[in-house]
């Protein structure tokens, strides 16, 4: 789990065990500990390749079908269909697994540029 995601694995355990220095346990006892978390926890999600917490997605499944229903009742024939949230939240996970790559440096100087906006 280390090796996976230190970060995740040292703020879990702090936020369920109150444990901030790992080091000072045995081995075993840490990875009893570690192996105890919730399967929504940030090394877990981590380790499975999970990036949203399924409670969050039937959210977003149930405001998607509310969109729909209501357009197909409120809305004109012709009306354009409404963006729905899970075809945006999986756009963006796809996007940021994307690396982006440039041949210039002058195009590479503008994308970070835009890029530090955003910070």
């Amino acid at each position: 789990m280390l090796s996976v995601g230190r970060d995740a694995l040292l703020c879990d355990l702090a936020e369920v065990y109150h444990i901030y220095d790992f080091r000072a346990l045995p081995v075993h006892t840490l990875a009893a500990l570690a192996c105890g978390l919730r399967e929504d926890s940030r090394i877990k999600m981590k380790m499975a390749g999970v990036n949203y917490i399924p409670p969050y997605l039937l959210m977003v499944a149930m405001a998607d079908n509310t969109r729909v229903i209501l357009h197909y009742l409120t809305a004109k024939k012709n009306a354009q269909k409404p963006t729905l949230f899970a075809e945006l939240i999986e756009t963006k996970a796809e996007d940021a697994r994307k690396p982006q790559t440039t041949a210039q440096r002058a195009t590479f100087a503008a994308i970070r540029a835009e890029a530090e906006k955003h910070l």
